[in-house]
């Protein structure tokens, strides 16, 4: 912008004053008529004002400090410019001014707006068109003082219009305050554009609560909420034009600036996105205190357009998807069917484009009462709703009889909106339903309720879901022919199912085969069409399966041999068993679990998974289900006679071949694993090569055995501890405490209990004379104890190659000549060693084995448990070694010496009652999780088993019933038969199973 023109002296003639009035003004042009001038001490230089009809005006002052406004600065040599006929150059200025203009006025014309915001001198800031602008409080020229100078002279010289002014940053609120939101430092203050589309409201000089949470409301709208302005910008009298203030009629003047700009749709949208139930509230509130008499027709209008009136169709995420238009929980009162109170939301449009409103509070039924609508009451709307839908039912069900074949969209939409109002007639118009006949009649015929397939069904064609919970079976409601069944959530009223039954409900015995295996077809279907919830909802099916034959076997056997052959077949060829994909609790975790292998096969035929009890025997070769089946379901071998349910399953059998390639993968899997894995699962190994060696001599067939040993080429499979396995002809069964057993591969401790399988497969006690000759001679670079020297020569009498063998050992270390000094010594030292051993009374002498290094603790759980139990006696822990050492000294040292199973049988489990629950509970689960053959007769014989109803009560596991079987239903928690405890205790799947050994 120039800050100085050229003066010149220039005087026009009248000639040129008259011409200038008759010019076209362009229609770009901006007017500032008879705008007055500011002198501020040049005033007195002027002696006549120019004329009013002149065009000219004054260019900026050369020198313009001090000044206010560079367009009124006056100075004793003004500047014509941009003028066709300039005055001339010789005239004074005050012979061009008119005499008859007797007030300090001059006329201004055809000025063009960049030309009078040039010589207005604001800020190029303030004119770009920002809505909000930070300035500096302390600027060094246009401060507040410029601004209260400013707004002084607009009021007394602009009362009337502000367009010239329209767009410019010129409006501030209270040096001190500052609007909502905006955080402005103490530097600077925000200037506003004076504008009426920017949103622009002022907080009363008083706010009152109500004023401050609308502020915040309407900031969550984008509007300016700010502080009042200062007394000299309120004081114009059509600031309130552009900037109301909070109040019903500002708040609508504001909305209507919106409304002008912004589609309905944009102001629905913003409302409902932008805005929360509370918000909405308040500005129902706010609104509805507004006075009658304020209500003409373009507030009326505007409160109409405005979507503060809740919708009273309750949408949910399908409906939105087949709605063409979004939803809106809040909508206006254009376009309205129905206004009505009371009652509740409705489930579907009835007729849509028109929405109705549900009035829930008393500012709604103010305002609506103010704008002169009608309220009606929800019995109107439902019987409204009822009568619709009966009719559009009959003209769906002609539809579909024609158009079977074709997919009908409109169709299904029209399905899905009488599902929702079934469910939601059946909720909240009960006593509609129960005493309107004609609403009778019409539910009667239509239909309205979802099966568990999302079919629109009658009740005649789905079951009575009471019946399934009378019987205990209400976690079959999900599968049970799922286009049967109501939905669960239509039926989780009580009112609402009591319709449905007088609607005639099926009941769960009416069942029938073909209805099951319906059921089959229907599941497997629909679970290989989802990946979600396969696996649960399968695993349902199959325990549905095993429940209604096992306790409804009149099902089967009241139809044909051919329909029973029939269902046989089905069941045994159809791929609903569930496979056990997980590892059982103890199974080793790196030797191989067939489930686990491929996820394609967690559903097989019952031909093709072998029963759960049977995991750790074959489940590396093998599939394993995840059924418990019950008794019936067995073989022959577990029941007397073979029952009708046993004819219906054929499941895989384990047979021997299946047991050596479970024990070859076992030494196979163990051989691959590093020194630390192997240390840190040696025990779950065993545990597997017990069952395998159980099974095994249950057989009683060791040739068979050993034929199948050497088709699968397994030679080494005798469990050895860490150093893996070894064959029958590099193991013996001799004691640990045996003279050879140093140099020997000898039984482990833990398979004492199978030396009589084992002898029976070829393994010998003792290696015969060549193998000790072998032994010796490869031991001849070490020591060799003189008591092998001795056993042998007690043993071996008749072999004189042995003999010598062990003569020319003695010579070569030279114990011949002392050998019998030796054995003197010897003997001393063993009688010695054996006199120094405790006898004390008052000590438990304890060996554990390594499976009590397996659990954290579990050892200082056991030693506290003895300490506890034995009172004044203490616990001594032996290591293996200490313990054989007593065990072979002699009757005196076998008196307070104990193994695990001896702890458990003479002092643990006796004395249970005594411990508190923790260590109690410990001890106890710790023997079912690693029980074998003997400790499970240990645990048979003993009360060792909480039970219900608290836990307090000891029972043996043989008095208690399995909580999930058929008779549990006969009994009840205080009876005190079921194990007492939750998931991670007595209830844990695989110790339910041990129980059930018991």
């Amino acid at each position: 912008m120039p800050q100085a023109y050229d003066l010149k002296s220039n005087t026009a003639n009248n000639s040129n004053l008259s011409s200038n009035i008759k010019r076209s003004t362009p229609l770009s042009s901006r007017y500032f008529h008879r705008a007055p001038l500011i002198f501020p001490r040049y005033y007195q230089h002027l002696q006549n004002p120019p004329s009013r009809h002149s065009s000219t005006y004054v260019g900026p002052l050369n020198h313009h400090r001090p000044r206010f406004l560079s367009a009124w600065d006056i100075t004793s040599r003004p500047v014509i410019y941009n003028s066709s006929h300039n005055i001339s150059t010789n005239t004074p200025i005050v012979t061009t001014m008119s005499k008859s203009n007797d007030e300090d006025r001059t006329q201004l014309q055809t000025m063009p707006t960049k030309d009078f915001a040039d010589l207005v001198m604001l800020p190029r800031e303030w004119r770009r068109g920002d809505d909000c602008i930070q300035w500096p409080r302390n600027h060094d020229y246009y401060n507040i003082v410029w601004l209260e100078n400013l707004w002084k002279y607009i009021n007394e010289k602009l009362p009337n219009d502000l367009t010239m002014l329209e767009n410019t940053n010129i409006l501030y609120s209270q040096p001190l305050s500052r609007p909502l939101g905006v955080s402005t430092s103490n530097n600077t203050i925000s200037l506003y554009k004076l504008s009426k589309n920017i949103g622009l409201i002022q907080l009363p000089m008083s706010a009152t609560k109500d004023d401050l949470a609308i502020q915040k409301v309407l900031l969550k709208l984008n509007f300016y909420c700010i502080e009042p302005f200062p007394d000299i910008i309120r004081r114009h009298k059509l600031i309130d034009e552009y900037v109301p203030q909070l109040s019903c009629l500002g708040l609508l003047q504001i909305f209507k600036c919106r409304l002008r700009h912004f589609t309905q749709i944009k102001i629905q949208h913003e409302f409902n996105t932008l805005l929360n139930e509370h918000d909405i509230k308040l500005l129902r509130q706010y609104l509805s205190r507004i006075m009658t008499q304020q209500l003409d027709d373009s507030n009326i209008q505007c409160i109409k357009q405005l979507p503060i009136f809740d919708n009273a169709y309750l949408a949910n995420d399908l409906n939105q998807q087949q709605q063409q238009q979004p939803y809106y929980k809040y909508i206006s009162l254009n376009n309205i069917l129905y206004i009505y109170e009371s009652g509740t939301k409705l489930p579907i449009d009835i007729q849509p484009p028109k929405q109705c409103i549900h009035v829930t509070d008393s500012d709604s039924r103010i305002l609506l009462d103010k704008l002169g609508y009608v309220i009606h009451d929800f019995t109107h709307v439902a019987r409204y709703l009822i009568t619709t839908i009966g009719q559009q039912q009959q003209q769906q069900q002609q539809q579909q009889q024609q158009q079977q074949n074709s997919k009908n969209t409109n169709l299904k939409n029209d399905q899905q909106k009488a599902v929702f109002l079934g469910k939601w007639l059946l909720t909240n118009c009960t006593n509609l339903i129960l005493t309107d006949v004609v609403s009778q009649d019409t539910l009667s015929t239509c239909r309205l309720f979802l099966n568990r397939k999302g079919e629109l069904c009658s009740c005649q064609q789905m079951f009575d879901p009471s019946s399934f919970q009378n019987n205990n079976k209400e976690k079959y409601l999900t599968l049970f022919e799922i286009k049967y069944l109501p939905s669960i959530e239509l039926c989780s009223i009580n009112e609402n199912l009591i319709l449905l039954k007088h609607l005639k409900l099926r009941q769960l015995y009416d069942i029938k085969i073909d209805e099951i295996i319906d059921i089959c077809d229907s599941i497997i279907k629909e679970s290989s069409l989802t990946t979600t919830n396969k696996r649960s909802l399968m695993s349902l099916l199959a325990d549905f399966i095993i429940d209604i034959f096992n306790q409804n076997q009149k099902l089967i056997d009241d139809y044909s041999q051919a329909k029973q052959i029939s269902l046989r077949q089905y069941l045994n060829n159809t791929p609903w068993m569930p496979v056990m994909l997980e590892k059982p609790h103890g199974y080793p975790l790196t030797l191989t679990w067939q489930g686990s292998i491929d996820s394609r096969y967690s559903f097989v035929t019952p031909r093709e998974a072998c029963d759960k009890t049977h995991g750790f025997l074959i489940g590396a070769i093998a599939l394993i289900s995840s059924l418990d089946l019950p008794e019936s379901f067995y073989s022959s071998i577990r029941s007397s006679t073979i029952t009708t349910n046993r004819m219906l399953l054929d499941m895989r059998e384990v047979k021997l071949d299946l047991l050596i390639k479970q024990l070859k993968c076992v030494v196979l899997c163990y051989q691959k694993l590093s020194p630390q894995e192997q240390k840190n699962e040696t025990f779950d190994y065993l545990n597997v090569c017990k069952h395998l060696y159980d099974t095994l001599s249950c057989l009683n067939c060791p040739n068979d055995i050993l034929k199948e040993m050497r088709l699968c080429d397994l030679t080494e499979w005798i469990w050895t501890g860490i150093n893996g396995f070894s064959s029958t002809n590099h193991i013996y069964l001799i004691d640990k405490i045996h003279p050879l057993a140093p140099y020997i591969q000898i039984l482990p401790y833990e398979l004492y209990s199978y030396r009589k399988f084992f002898e029976s497969m070829g393994v010998k006690y003792l290696p015969d004379a060549s193998k000790l000759e072998d032994l010796l001679r490869n031991q001849q670079q070490q020591s060799i104890d003189e008591n092998l020297f001795k056993w042998i020569k007690e043993t071996y009498t008749k072999d004189r190659r042995l003999l010598q063998l062990i003569n020319d050992l003695e010579l070569k270390y030279n114990l011949k000549g002392n050998h019998k000094i030796k054995n003197i010594n010897d003997d001393q030292t063993r009688i010695t060693f054996s006199s120094t051993l405790d006898l004390s009374d008052d000590k438990v002498y304890l060996y554990l084995t390594d499976i009590f290094n397996q659990q954290t603790n579990i050892k200082e759980t056991v030693i506290q448990a003895l300490t506890t139990i034995s009172k004044e006696k203490k616990t001594q822990l032996l290591t293996e070694e200490d313990y054989f050492i007593r065990k072979m000294s002699g009757s005196e040292y076998q008196k307070n010496l104990y193994d695990h199973y001896r702890a458990y049988n003479d002092l643990l489990l006796p004395n249970l009652n005594v411990l508190p629950k923790n260590v109690k509970d410990t001890l106890v689960l710790f023997a079912l999780d690693h029980a074998d053959n003997t400790m499970l007769n240990i645990l048979k014989q003993h009360c060792c088993i909480p039970c219900t109803p608290n836990g307090r009560t000891l029972n043996k596991p043989s008095k208690l019933i399995h909580p999930y079987c058929r008779l549990a239903s006969l009994y009840s928690d205080i009876d005190s038969l079921f194990p007492y405890g939750g998931q991670d205790s007595y209830l844990r799947e695989d110790r339910l199973n041990v129980l059930k050994l018991l």
